[in-house]
């Protein structure tokens, strides 16, 4: 039992020491966390002080936007968005610098200063009493507009002719089916004409050919007729000539002596104007015929008897013809029908028979 006791209590003063030894232990790294902690929170203090003097202070200058946050206990005053609006800040001047200075000619902030500074126009703005660069920022200002004023333009443009290339594309798939169409008509219009040519070339062919074999018969007819022409006209002629030959001696047979019974024409009818009831005769003034002379039209029988067709009234009387109005048509006047004298005829036709 007594043995168990000292076991149990030199367990117990292990414990106690361990203890002890543990509790200096963290009370020393208390300490040195403390000591840490404070000497970050001085650092971060300073830090941010010195970012507050030397860039706050030129945010502050120049009117820019810099984003603070409430003071914590670590010491923050500026937090993540601070650094991001320098960044921006950093970056615009980059960009200032990779874009203006080249332009410009200058490659530092100092050149363009003593370039400014030696220039007629800020020499004349010092004078006036104007701000440093006046004259410069009214022209950046209106360089900035022009610049803001472009990029719009720049953007409306390029806006329009995102559109005009939308729309040409579409307006060049319109064209290009347009084309296929119209190319489809046209080759189908093509190949009917082509067709249509054809069948009118081989219609044009057996139009010649029968034109052809019709004029070789009308050839062939129009020799047939002159030939039945000729015959008939050598028949008639022929006829004709039997006829006056006749007629001649049977007028010899029935005229009396010395021919008084004979009725012997003065002329003849040498044209007829049936639209205005005018003929044209034979004799003028050589034969004695006057104006307003009388003469009578017939045509004579087989038995030398003459029968009256009608009568002419003399109008105008030329040297060797007369052109006289038809008074009286009983028959149809031809040309080459005979006339006498209204005198004569009217004396043939009282004569006494024989």
């Amino acid at each position: 039992m007594a043995a168990v006791r000292r076991s149990s209590g030199s367990g117990v003063i292990v414990a106690l020491v361990i203890f002890v030894v543990l509790t200096f232990v963290g009370i020393g790294c208390a300490i040195w966390f403390l000591q840490q902690f404070k000497m970050a929170r001085q650092a971060i203090e300073t830090n941010q002080s010195a970012f507050g003097e030397v860039v706050g202070s030129v945010f502050v200058d120049k009117g820019w936007q810099l984003n603070k946050t409430a003071p914590t206990e670590q010491g923050f005053t500026f937090n993540q968005e601070s650094y991001s609006d320098v960044a921006a800040k950093l970056a615009e001047a980059a960009e200032y610098e990779q874009e203006v200075l080249p332009l410009l000619g200058w490659q530092s902030l100092d050149g363009i200063k003593s370039a400014m500074a030696e220039s007629p126009a800020q020499t004349a703005a010092e004078e006036r009493g104007e701000p440093t660069y006046h004259e410069l920022r009214l022209l950046l200002t209106y360089y900035e507009e022009s610049y803001t004023r472009l990029n719009q333009e720049v953007a409306d443009l390029r806006s329009r002719n995102d559109d005009l290339s939308k729309r040409l594309e579409e307006t060049k798939e319109s064209l290009v089916q347009t084309e296929q169409r119209l190319q489809g008509q046209l080759s189908q219009a093509t190949q009917k004409f082509e067709s249509d040519l054809n069948q009118l070339r081989s219609d044009y062919n057996d139009l010649v050919t029968r034109h052809n074999s019709q004029r070789e018969e009308a050839t062939d007819w129009r020799a047939k007729y002159q030939e039945e022409v000729d015959a008939r006209k050598s028949q008639v002629t022929s006829l004709q000539d039997q006829v006056a030959t006749l007629q001649k001696r049977i007028e010899d047979l029935l005229a009396g002596p010395k021919g008084l019974d004979r009725l012997e024409a003065q002329g003849q009818i040498i044209e007829v104007r049936s639209d205005y009831d005018f003929v044209l005769i034979e004799g003028g003034r050589d034969r004695g015929v006057e104006e307003n002379d009388r003469f009578i039209v017939y045509s004579v029988m087989p038995d030398g008897k003459g029968r009256k067709k009608g009568e002419l009234l003399v109008g105008q009387v030329y040297e060797h013809t007369a052109l006289a109005t038809i008074a009286q048509e009983d028959e149809y006047i031809v040309e080459g029908d005979p006339f006498v004298s209204l005198q004569r005829w009217d004396w043939f036709e009282r004569r006494p028979n024989p």
